[in-house]
């Protein structure tokens, strides 16, 4: 199988239902943030060839060992001059091993700055995914500046995957984005970097946003931080009609540690009826009393 052929089946992969995708996606157990990255990728269909070609990008990280040998042993075909020698570099790195798909990553970096924005995505997404430090200034800028939010959302994904401090200052300014995702995962992004300076403005935030999931996202995130402040909003949420607002709720009161939140957990454990939910209220409870012990 030469390596053009696989692009060619990679192509015809991504014509089909994004189902498929997401099942891979997910249960990439090598990337946190894999589930935040998907919700970005999901809103877009892949169309364009060059979010194929980066696609398979990511492909060649899931593929077995056995399988990226033959990939690595065969010449890169049926690319321009611009892609082929970038690619070569990846297939080069995966003889070695994955950790040198590093070698990818000026290609990536360059594809930032492409027209298309589901390159720009793809190449954000990619980033965060191999936690390249020196993607962290190319992330900031277009999470602050591209035109596309989708592809600042990623953007504001990928910096909290690097998991570097110095992407605090550009996730800050991201909180009055115009696009309700990009804030969403720029506080999931503090939260991941347990980011202190933030804790001013997300309740700055609180008292003008009327939006659900960013009060519940920004709930969760101070009592990370240890601050309890919202925890009678959090109880309250508890007992929405809404699955996902119960879920983000119960994971806010579980980083609380407190004996109202605890309380308040048993018995959404009693009268809840998702079965995934209680299963993770259960988790939440072992949790609280392991460390409570």
């Amino acid at each position: 199988m030469v390596f053009a052929d696989f692009i060619d089946s990679a192509k015809k992969t991504l014509k089909c239902s994004l189902s498929v995708i997401a099942f891979i996606y997910y249960n990439a157990s090598m990337h946190t943030c894999a589930q935040d990255k998907f919700l970005c990728l999901g809103k877009a269909m892949p169309s364009k060839t060059n979010f194929a070609i980066l696609t398979v990008f990511f492909l060649l990280l899931l593929m077995p060992a056995g399988a990226q040998q033959a990939v690595a042993d065969k010449p890169v075909t049926g690319f321009g001059a611009d892609k082929a020698p970038a690619f070569s570099d990846a297939q080069t790195a995966l003889i070695s091993g994955r950790k040198d798909l590093k070698k990818g990553i000026p290609f990536l970096i360059g594809k930032l700055k492409d027209k298309d924005p589901l390159s720009r995505l793809s190449a954000a997404d990619n980033l965060g995914l191999l936690k390249s430090q020196e993607a962290l200034l190319p992330l900031t800028k277009i999470l602050l500046k591209d035109s596309d939010s989708r592809v600042r959302q990623t953007a504001a994904v990928s910096l909290g995957c690097l998991q570097n401090p110095k992407a605090i200052d550009a996730l800050i300014k991201a909180l009055v984005d115009e696009a309700k995702q990009v804030q969403i995962s720029s506080i999931r992004a503090l939260a991941a970097l347990s980011a202190k300076e933030a804790i001013s403005p997300l309740k700055k935030l609180l008292q003008t946003s009327t939006d659900d999931d960013i009060r519940l996202s920004i709930s969760g995130f101070l009592a990370k931080m240890g601050d309890n402040s919202t925890i009678n909003e959090c109880l309250a949420y508890l007992e929405h009609p809404n699955l996902r607002y119960r879920i983000l709720a119960a994971d806010a009161l579980a980083d609380m540690k407190s004996a109202p939140a605890e309380a308040a957990l048993e018995k959404a454990l009693v009268k809840e009826k998702n079965k995934g939910f209680k299963r993770s209220i259960k988790s939440h409870l072992r949790r609280i009393k392991a460390e409570e012990n």
